[in-house]
């Protein structure tokens, strides 16, 4: 298999920049590919939308959704005690209200470059280092005290907490 030019300085950049003993670690790719689409089904106006009360606009049929998102997960080993993970969130939606949320935007759950973190242990404290959700406090679905990191509520009870909570830069310390 040749590889083209473009490609074979991408790989060695990566292989220079994890090291000699990392870059022959083993690294675990993983993900999925996911379409949303949604259309407004009746006919009628947004709210707010209304200009006066004879104002009669439809957008009965429109396209209210229509996002395509890959999330592609990396996994790899550093040494014997201590793992990294990488979680890109590669999305785009073409039909999205505030051309602000159509695609990447920092710290919402529109994020590209969603988490990125190192675990590692010493002795019997675990410490995870980067930029991560941390759970604390739910139960049943309920968010009791998972108030760590903020909420992204744009769309309210339609994700997952997993997806709708935004990752911060934080440390971690379990002992």
């Amino acid at each position: 298999m040749m590889m083209t030019p473009k490609k074979l300085n991408v790989a060695m950049a990566m292989a220079l920049a994890m090291g000699a003993s990392a870059a022959s670690a083993e690294i675990e790719v993983s993900g999925y590919l996911k379409n949303e689409t949604a259309f407004l089904t009746q006919g009628g106006q947004f709210i707010g939308e209304e200009r006066t009360s004879l104002d009669r606009d439809d957008h009965h049929g429109d396209t209210l959704k229509f996002e395509n998102s890959a999330r592609i997960f990396v996994n790899g080993d550093i040494g014997e005690s201590s793992s990294w993970h990488l979680d890109l969130n590669l999305i785009y939606d073409s039909e999205g209200v505030e051309s602000d949320y159509q695609g990447h935007k920092l710290y919402t759950q529109n994020d590209w470059f969603r988490e990125a973190y190192i675990d590692t242990t010493w002795g019997d404290t675990a410490l995870r280092l980067g930029k991560q959700q941390v759970v604390w406090g739910t139960a049943d679905g309920i968010k009791l005290l998972d108030i760590i990191n903020p909420t992204d509520f744009r769309e309210f009870n339609q994700n997952t907490f997993e997806d709708s909570r935004i990752p911060i830069w934080m440390a971690n310390i379990d002992t």
